[in-house]
């Protein structure tokens, strides 16, 4: 029952500008997915790999541009299109292809979880964000 996931899962995982102490310190954050739970309609969830998930295993987060962007070979992006901050976390969210997905980054720790959903299926995905070097062309 694995499905294509948009990356924007990780999302998810990410931040608009200067909105949170891990912003403010860098124009991107470097997001990695660490953790993967894949949960069906029928309430059953178990542990899933990145790869099987078809999540990167970073994400590169451009606040300004209030986008995603998987890094490596696999080039893929992903629009924010909500930010909202509450309680020292930033709340992100988005939709790609059918899938709709919300994300929490800690500013302190820079802790991220991501929720994904689609029919039938859901991923909640756990990672870290840390302030990341401008991308070299």
């Amino acid at each position: 029952m694995r499905v294509l996931i948009p990356f924007a899962v990780a999302l998810a995982l990410t931040l608009a500008a200067g909105v949170s102490a891990l912003a403010q310190q860098a124009s991107s954050l470097l997001c990695a997915v660490i953790n993967v739970v894949e949960c069906s309609a029928q309430g059953e969830c178990q542990r899933s790999t990145i790869e099987s998930a078809n999540l990167p295993r970073f994400i590169r987060v451009n606040p300004a541009a209030r986008s995603l962007a998987s890094t490596g070979d696999d080039a893929r992006t992903a629009p924010i299109q909500s930010v909202e901050r509450v309680n020292d976390r930033l709340i992100l969210q988005g939709g790609q292809q059918g899938r709709a997905w919300s994300a929490t980054v800690a500013d302190k720790t820079g802790q991220m979880s991501v929720a994904v959903v689609e029919d039938q299926t859901a991923f909640v995905v756990f990672g870290a964000c840390t302030a990341a070097e401008p991308e070299r062309r």
